[in-house]
């Protein structure tokens, strides 16, 4: 199961816990494109509703 994990910005903490799991993407929010979305089964959003409101007025 893949799973795209979208940082809201750098996060060098995480990028380094993250990058030993081969199923586990990463990509900053302002990268993030439908698909890459679809290619993965599970999608996991740091700060939610930033994340949001930053999409919101991205479209």
């Amino acid at each position: 199961k893949r799973v795209l994990t979208a940082l809201f910005e750098r996060n060098e903490k995480a990028e380094k816990s993250f990058r030993n799991l081969p199923q586990l993407e990463m990509v900053f929010l302002k990268n993030l494109n439908p698909l890459d979305v679809l290619n993965h089964q599970y999608l996991l959003i740091e700060n939610p509703v930033e994340a949001v409101k930053f999409l919101e007025s991205k479209g």
